[in-house]
């Protein structure tokens, strides 16, 4: 149940945040598009039988894994399905981790030596690429996906293969069952927590290892998706001025969270915020959540939330992650987070007719304008 609470926090929140935009304007983002978290229905059962896992994990630890090709095509029919006020369909911006680790080769060197594969190569491995960067490209060219950045991987590859090569019992487990995401592991600080903050460093040559790997991941994205990247969301909101420098050095214009955690390179860090910064970067934060995987009242949420962000003439900025609609681990993860979206979408429409739907490079064309 949506309380008044909620509904007067939705609202406070849209007054100290962001900007005024002159139309009701509904943005789609979507975190960890490309990163293999969980490699197959195989992997997880034996994730399970090692205690690394549970059935009652996190749904991200039993339905998140790299999208096939039919994940996408359920996802463009329902985003094409509805127009907005100048009959533009719904618009998705994926926020790419380009890169997994390539285990194989990691493993043939003894685990000294890191190695990664394009998210392409990966689904080819698997027999699943199955014409997929056709159709990515082919959502890009028909306006239903704009792409945004999380990183080269969703990993903080230091610290990882640190615990791989000290042998630690449950990494390497892990690594057996393709897993890297491994909770609660011994000695991690929370900012690193499942070494899933893959801009979390513990002293200057992880530092300089994480901005090489980040630059490196627009140069991968920009050539698989032969598209231009504008917009950056740092994993697990944890990231640093050096790396901002890095990103706005490659065309990274818009970063989201105003307030994250800057390590301090000692193994702690500091809350940060921010607006702008001193390479003309500016900051801003996602206003609304539609998670309907985890949350049995993702639909009405959502939409108060929306409501609450053009009372105050602010656009609507959706998080709502990759998990939804990943079903090949859970098909009915997937047909639950569909179905969902589908029905939000279309209320959208229906309750605001005047709405438009955009992608986070127009706001980012917006704000930097202001």
């Amino acid at each position: 149940m949506f309380t008044l609470r909620n509904i007067l926090a939705s609202n406070i929140k849209n007054i100290i945040r962001g900007i005024r935009v002159p139309e009701k304007m509904v943005i789609l983002e979507s975190d960890d598009w490309g990163s293999n978290r969980i490699a197959s229905r195989d992997d997880f059962k034996n994730l399970v039988k090692a205690g690394i896992l549970n059935d009652n994990s996190s749904t991200y630890d039993r339905c998140d894994t790299i999208a096939r090709a039919d994940d996408l095509e359920i996802l463009f029919d329902i985003l094409s399905s509805v127009k907005d006020k100048n009959g533009n369909s719904a618009i998705i911006t994926p926020f790419f981790n380009v890169v997994n680790p390539d285990f194989d080769k990691i493993r043939e060197s003894d685990y000294q030596v890191y190695h990664y594969e394009t998210f392409i190569q990966t689904l080819e491995k698997i027999g699943e690429e199955n014409g997929i960067l056709n159709l990515w490209k082919e959502g890009i060219a028909k306006g239903l996906v704009i792409p945004a950045y999380h990183g080269r991987e969703h990993l903080c590859v230091p610290l990882w293969m640190k615990y791989i090569r000290n042998d630690d019992k449950r990494v390497k487990e892990a690594f057996r069952h393709h897993f890297y995401a491994v909770p609660k592991v011994l000695g991690l600080t929370n900012m690193a927590d499942a070494f899933r903050p893959s801009l979390y460093f513990d002293n200057e040559a992880q530092m300089k290892f994480n901005g090489t790997a980040l630059v490196d991941g627009i140069r991968l994205i920009t050539e698989i998706l032969k598209t231009k990247i504008s917009v950056f969301a740092p994993p697990n909101g944890i990231s640093h001025l050096y790396f901002d420098k890095l990103l706005s050095e490659n065309g990274i214009r818009l970063i989201h969270n105003t307030r994250r955690y800057e390590p301090d390179g000692k193994g702690s860090g500091v809350l940060a915020k921010r607006k702008t910064n001193e390479y003309n970067q500016k900051y801003y934060n996602r206003t609304c959540a539609f998670e309907p995987s985890y949350s049995n009242n993702a639909l009405d949420i959502c939409l108060h939330q929306i409501q609450g962000a053009f009372n105050w003439n602010k656009p609507a900025i959706i998080s709502t992650h990759r998990v939804n609609y990943m079903g090949h681990i859970s098909p009915s993860n997937r047909d639950k987070g569909i179905i969902q979206l589908q029905q939000l979408l279309k209320a959208i429409v229906k309750r605001w007719p005047d709405v438009v739907f955009a992608s986070s490079n127009d706001y980012a064309n917006i704000l930097l304008n202001k």
